[in-house]
């Protein structure tokens, strides 16, 4: 079994074709991501980026109190809900997903929320070329 993802606080081990099958699956999904789980966010990030959307991450700290001034509701999730058709046949391999993000990687977008110091958290976005430019396979 090849581990794409180890986790030993939370006890998870996921291999690749796990991991595949989770991303590619068809179910409902949401742009925006609120989640303590590093896999779970990850894995949410991923299926926005196979069907093309932005990925707007939320710290888990904030309030609903925080989320209302954002203009989110304590029901942001349905907001940013939509349904993802099984994509196997689009992905069948892992590789097949790592060669759609590289292609696609200027048109795919993450947005983050930061608040710097004080005030109202304001809106970051950047592009998944911008954040991995570093990065070397």
């Amino acid at each position: 079994m090849n581990l794409f993802w180890i986790d030993v606080f939370r006890d998870r081990e996921v291999d690749y074709q796990t991991f595949l099958t989770a991303l590619t699956m068809a179910g409902t999904n949401s742009s925006y991501i609120l989640d303590e789980d590093p896999y779970k966010v990850y894995e949410m990030l991923l299926r926005n980026f196979l069907n093309g959307k932005k990925s707007v991450i939320l710290d888990s700290d904030f309030s609903s109190e925080e989320l209302r001034t954002l203009g989110l509701r304590d029901s942001y999730l349905t907001q940013g809900k939509y349904f993802q058709m099984d994509l196997k046949q689009e992905y069948p391999t892992f590789n097949a997903i790592i060669k759609y993000l590289q292609d696609q990687s200027q048109n795919l977008e993450i947005e983050i929320y930061t608040s710097g110091t004080t005030g109202k958290p304001k809106s970051i976005s950047q592009s998944l070329k911008n954040l991995t430019r570093a990065v070397q396979i």
